[in-house]
């Protein structure tokens, strides 16, 4: 399943297709990320695990 978008920039037009994942492989990785927050230890760490579940979860609700 491929979603496709345009999108302006400096006065061009874009057109890019985006291939939608598969939910069950988002739920797992975001499965994955939470086991990771309870074992970080550092602030850095858990910023990018924060990222990395943001990104799935923008993934699931597309």
């Amino acid at each position: 399943m491929s979603i496709y978008a345009i999108i302006e920039f400096n006065n061009f037009f874009y057109e890019l297709e985006v291939k939608a994942l598969n939910p069950e492989k988002q739920h797992n990785k975001l499965l994955k990320l939470a086991v990771k927050a309870q074992q970080c230890t550092s602030r850095e760490d858990a910023q990018k695990l924060i990222k990395k579940a943001d990104k799935a979860h923008a993934k699931l609700s597309s």
